[in-house]
Order: C-alpha cells, then structure tokens, then sequence
C-alpha cells in the first residue's frame, strides 16, 4: 500500500468524525500557495473561491478555522529550495493557526527535509512513518491479481506461476512495479511472453538499474503506439492533475491518437474510452472517487512516478512553461504540445515561431493588452494547430479573430467569465469537432446574436458542443 492510498484509508475512516472540519490537497513541486489555500476551501466549502489576493484567500481560510478542530492532509509535499519553500509555507499555513485544539496534520513526501520543514514551520516536533515495500508474499499476491485479472481456467497457470514468483523477488516490494508488470503479463498469456518480461526485468537488476523508474519503462515499452501516444501527452498535464476520461478522451481524439474502427456503430469516444480503460487496467492510471458540490464524482490520476515517466519520454514534444520557469537555451523544433502558465508575454511570443505545434493550453488569470498580442502572434504561425484550450476567468473579452487561421482546429475550450462574444471566424474552421464554453456568467450573459458567429451551423464535423442551453437551442442544424 502506497502513502496516498494509506491516508485514504484514515481520512474516510470512522475515527475522524471527531474532527469538525476535513481537508485533502495535492501540493507536487513548484506549489503556488493561492493555489493551495484555494484548494483548501474548495476542499471545505465545495465550491471554488473567487477570491483573487492572497490575503482575502488568508482571511477567508482563517475564518473557516476559527476554534475548529481540523484534519487536514498535504499530499505529495517537495522541497526544491528550502529558505523559499518554508516561506511560501509559513503563508498557506499562518490562518491554520486559529484552529481548535486537537487539530492534526498529516504528509505525505518522499523526502525527509520536506516533512521537517513542514514541522518547522508549525513549530511542532516531527513524527514520520516511514513505509517500508510490501512483503515478497504480499507483492507476489497483487503482481498476480493484475497478471491474472479476468483470466479463468488456464492450462498452464502453475508453470506462469513459478514465473511470477520469480518476477515478484525482483521488484523490491514495489506495489506500483507489481501493478504495471501484472498488466505487462495479463496483456499476453503466453510463457514465452512472461519468461521475456522476467528477464528484462533481471537485465534491470543486474546492472544495477533497481530505480523503479527503468522497470516502469518496460511497462511502456510493451504498449502498442496508439496508446504509447495516449499515454505520454499526459504529461503535458501538471503532477497531481485529476483527469476527466471522457474530457482526455475528446483531446486525444482531436489529436489524431485514436484509431478508426471497423466494427459498425462504434463511435471515436467508445474507442477511444476503450483505450482509457486499457491504460486503467494497466495501472497508468488510478482511479478515485471525490466528494465535490455535495455530489460524487469520478476521476483519475498518474502516479508521480509515472507522470516523471511520461516527461521523460516525451521532453522533444511537450513543454510546460510557468512563471518560474526558466526556459532552456535550446527549445527543440520538434515541441508539439505546449502548456503556458506565465504572464510574461515575451516568453509566450518565444512559441510563436514553432509552426508545427498541435496543442496549446493556455492559462492566465490576468489577461492582458499585451498576452492577447502575444496570443495574436502565436494563433497566426501555429496553422497545424488542432487543439487550443484558454484558461482566462477574468479581463478576456474577446477571442482574436486570428483564430481562423487554425484551419485544422479540432478542439476548442474557453473558460472565461467575461467573453462578450465568440469570434466571427470561428465558423469557418470546418474540421472543428469540439467546441467548449465553460463560464457561469448568469443574468450578464450576452444575448445569442451578440455571442454566436451567425453561420456557426456550417460547422457540419461538429461532435460535441457545450455552450448555455439558450444558445444551443437558436442554433438550427448544428452538427448536420
């Protein structure tokens, strides 16, 4: 059992009712403390705050906290400069400070300094569980419930046995190394097959490569490539990202990752949920379950370790860049996925001489004059184009109309309080697929006349549209 999974345990256990208020965050590398804290009252209140500075986030925390006993959980903390990371710390956890007595905090890390700073900064002595690997019993029983899942009445199963036995002395009681190689071998019943993987993974170990990262490889090495390239565009996703299968599905799907079927009556999504499902079955992902606005929601995550695989494999085709981020003096010409994170428009204009990006996200809170001509640039060089995602719950108004050099465009998702209006362009990107207009504008919601282009029905390859139900009830034949 992993950390994360051992504090899931706790924190749906009965023992905690006696704590009035209960939190769980994912932190990972290069936190943002508005992120955390927000995270915090999300966590709490089942709604996201929309509360911009620090400081009102402080003070709505704070008051959440006055005099209540709390459990809360970081999970997945890093340390990457201690003097700085202390001090963003001692502001997500200065408004805890008003807790009741009893109130517990509880971490995860694979590093020890990040827990000590975290006590330091409480001002509480360290107490830590180190978790030890599994059992070679235990992580042989779980490498063959995966090797083994939904497979019934096997001829040879003891001699495939003796091999997963073998296999199980080598993998360091590693539950995640057990889960990925169970897959390897459930994808091919046959011994030959299972004597290959065992001794790969004894080449692993024998020249010392027992890092769990080089026996995860082999998990990916055994993938065909639709689901090779499936797998390593998630990495252009931060640590931590809970993702939604039918949303990734619908990306994978613009961007030419899924395979057209022969059988009648199967849609791109029902193969491409079949692809999500294999990777799930694989363990490349995990699946969880969140309590969020009162209702139960499903969704999904990498372990870190392989979302580390991920970048590794796919560094020359997906970069994300942040404001802390400091580019590299060589940028490589073949970067096709970018994630954008900074208000520095002159790091967002670096991208726009790479003409043969497939995917962009972009995510700014403050949208400025200046971001938008930085966005203006990259929206006319980037003619390959198939996704485009916009984050820009504040100051964005309007979309270029430079969009409409995307002629290739397929997937399109704007999350914006403030879009007055949709470009007039945007009805002739005729390959678009998915369009995505998420806002909760209420009664400043612009008429349909103002928003829509007034041909957008001429967007015949249309799968999916999620705008405001009185938008798409005025657009006739759309989709047809």
């Amino acid at each position: 059992m992993g950390k994360t999974t051992l504090l899931q345990h706790v924190y749906k256990d009965e023992i905690t009712k006696e704590f009035d208020l209960k939190m769980w965050v994912c932190v990972s590398n290069n936190f943002d403390v508005k992120k955390v804290i927000a995270d915090m009252l999300e966590s709490l209140k089942k709604e996201r705050p929309r509360l911009e500075t620090l400081e009102a986030l402080q003070d709505s925390l704070r008051t959440e906290m006055m005099s209540k006993k709390f459990l809360l959980v970081l999970d997945d903390i890093w340390e990457e400069d201690e003097e700085k990371d202390k001090s963003k710390w001692e502001d997500v956890l200065a408004p805890l400070a008003s807790g009741g007595f009893g109130t517990k905090i509880l971490v995860t890390t694979r590093m020890d300094s990040a827990a000590l700073m975290i006590a330091k900064v409480i001002k509480k002595k360290k107490e830590s569980l180190r978790l030890e690997g599994l059992e070679e019993e235990e992580c042989l029983e779980l490498l063959n419930t995966h090797a083994f899942a939904d497979v019934d009445n096997l001829d040879d199963q003891r001699k495939l046995n003796l091999i997963t036995a073998e296999i199980a002395k080598k993998l360091s009681g590693s539950p995640l190394a057990a889960k990925v190689i169970g897959g390897i071998l459930n994808s091919n019943l046959d011994e030959r097959h299972w004597r290959r993987v065992l001794d790969c993974v004894t080449e692993i170990i024998k020249f010392g490569q027992n890092d769990i990262i080089h026996v995860l490889r082999l998990s990916y090495i055994h993938l065909p490539q639709h689901l090779k390239s499936c797998f390593t565009f998630c990495s252009i996703f931060p640590q931590d990202y809970k993702f939604d299968k039918d949303a990734l599905v619908q990306k994978w799907i613009a961007l030419g990752f899924i395979q057209p079927s022969y059988i009648q009556g199967e849609t791109m999504e029902d193969i491409g949920g079949r692809y999500f499902d294999v990777l799930v079955k694989k363990s490349f992902f995990d699946k969880l379950e969140d309590l969020k606005y009162f209702k139960t929601s499903i969704y999904y995550k990498m372990h870190d370790l392989l979302h580390e695989l991920a970048e590794s494999i796919s560094k020359l085709e997906c970069f994300r860049v942040e404001d802390s981020t400091k580019l590299p003096s060589i940028i490589p010409e073949t970067l096709r996925h970018l994630s954008i994170g900074t208000t520095n428009p002159n790091i967002i204009k670096e991208f726009g001489k790479f003409k043969y990006l497939r995917s962009i996200f972009l995510f700014n809170k403050a949208f400025s004059q200046d971001l938008c001509n930085a966005l203006i640039e990259i929206l006319k060089a980037s003619r390959s184009l198939r996704l485009l995602y916009i984050w820009a719950p504040k100051d964005l108004e309007i979309i270029p109309e430079e969009i409409g050099n995307l002629i290739h465009l397929r997937y399109l998702k704007i999350d914006s309080y403030n879009l007055t209006m949709l470009p007039r362009s945007l009805s002739n990107l005729y390959h678009l697929q998915y369009i995505n207009f998420d806002s909760t504008r209420g009664p400043s919601q612009p008429k349909v006349d103002d928003f829509l282009p007034s041909d957008i029905n001429n967007l015949s390859n249309l799968r999916y549209v999620k705008l405001p139900n009185n938008y798409i009830s005025s657009i006739y034949g759309l989709g047809s």
